[in-house]
């Protein structure tokens, strides 16, 4: 008896399953590849946002010691309230990371808004000045701060004076506001309340906030 008949080879099914087997192995490694790159982009990317996030606080804080010390150098405080004291330190009005120029009638708008709202108080309403503004690295006199971020200095007078004139501090407090911009949208506040101890060339901190 013949053993031929109607059957067909395997060989080219099998070909077929190698190869469907292959490349679902192959889609599995890419995968993992790029489930691997994204994982490493998104650490990366945190990272960076840290270092951003750092780097903005430290300018910030930076530039409010800076206005505590000044204070602590003068005796009256008015000069810097009304504007005539001239800044504390200025730079060129671009943020070195990315270029933008730095709308410092808006940003002042914005504080005094968030702060102070709109005429609470009336006639003794706080009212932003700005007295520094710049590069930390190359405008502040602090080595190893950022010179990829921006910050700005404002000082008002503070709330609870109520003496109608906001440009006059006759109670040995005011108020210190630090903003610094950054890298990605970076940004970082620090604000205090700043009184004297006594006697000229002692300041305290009375309060203090942060945020971004």
């Amino acid at each position: 008896m013949s053993l031929r008949g109607p059957f067909r080879s395997t060989e080219h099914g099998d070909t077929g399953v190698i190869l469907l087997g292959a490349l679902i192995v192959m889609l599995a490694m890419l995968g993992i590849g790029l489930g691997v790159l994204l994982v490493t982009d998104v650490d990366v990317l945190a990272s960076a946002n840290q270092r951003d996030h750092l780097e903005v606080r430290a300018s910030s804080e930076a530039a409010l010691e800076l206005g505590i010390s000044e204070l602590a150098r003068r005796a009256d405080w008015g000069p810097l309230l009304r504007g005539d004291a001239g800044l504390l330190f200025s730079g060129a009005w671009r943020v070195p990371s990315t270029g933008e120029p730095i709308d410092e009638a808006a940003l002042t708008a914005e504080a005094q808004r968030q702060v102070y709202g709109s005429n609470r108080w009336g006639a003794d309403t706080p009212q932003w000045r700005l007295v520094g503004h710049g590069v930390p690295g190359a405008d502040l006199p602090v080595a190893g701060l950022s010179n990829r971020s921006y910050v700005l200095l404002w000082i008002s007078d503070d709330v609870g004076e109520g003496d109608g004139d906001v440009w006059e501090d006759t109670n040995g407090r005011v108020v210190l506001r630090a903003e610094a911009l950054g890298p990605r949208n970076s940004r970082a506040v620090v604000q205090a309340v700043v009184g004297r101890a006594g006697t000229t060339g002692i300041v305290r901190r009375i309060g203090w906030r942060s945020g971004t």
